[in-house]
């Protein structure tokens, strides 16, 4: 289901279809069929489209941060190749493409190149983030509404990996000793005696 301001586009090939502009977008597609580019497109609908248009307005969200860093330079690559355009007959993107993605109309030329002068100024401001990265801004922002410690940080490696063998005991001893259901140590007992080992209860 989708609400009026979000809508999801499946792309067989996703440099082949152009989204309408929506305040949230989601593109879905397999690898090697154009993503990038269809988002790279967007982006430039939004920000050439209008000026006054912040990039830190809008977040890229993905899976992995090499395709966020990828998205981010493919974004300032392509407003460079539309900016040296400018000059020509056509103002189009990709510049190389019998069917591009974006296209400048002659009377809009003008007001496209401002924006386009305007908005290289300060891409830097767009953000590109992976998932996780997207979330903890909005927990460092919003840690009260979260239910957070508003100093958390995030544990990586052997930590990471130590805590969650606190966890686990924890929950094994919460489980089978300390507050153990009938039902429960059954499961436990069969689930060890078929894993080899001997339960004692």
């Amino acid at each position: 289901m989708t609400t009026p301001q979000q809508q999801m586009f499946r792309f067989p090939t996703a440099a082949k279809s152009a989204a309408p502009l929506r305040r949230n977008v989601v593109i879905e597609a397999g690898a090697g069929t154009g993503k990038t580019t269809a988002i790279v497109a967007e982006v430039l609908k939004l920000l050439l489209g209008n000026e006054e248009l912040a990039p830190e307005r809008i977040v890229l969200v993905t899976f992995t941060e090499k395709a966020a860093g990828e998205i981010a330079d493919r974004i300032q690559s392509a407003m460079t190749e539309v900016e040296l355009q400018f000059e020509g007959d056509r103002v189009r993107w990709p510049p190389d493409s019998e069917k591009p993605l974006f296209e400048v109309r002659p009377e809009e030329k003008d007001a496209v190149r401002r924006a386009c002068a305007k908005q290289l100024a300060r891409i830097d401001g767009l953000k590109s983030q992976t998932i996780h990265s997207f979330c903890q801004t909005l927990l460092r922002q919003y840690p009260i509404e979260a239910g957070v410690d508003p100093q958390f940080k995030i544990i990586e490696g052997f930590e990471r990996s130590l805590l969650y063998a606190q966890v686990y005991d924890a929950w094994i001893d919460d489980e089978t000793r300390l507050h153990p259901a009938p039902e429960a140590l059954r499961e436990w007992e069969a689930l060890l005696h078929h894993a080899g080992y001997l339960f004692l209860a």
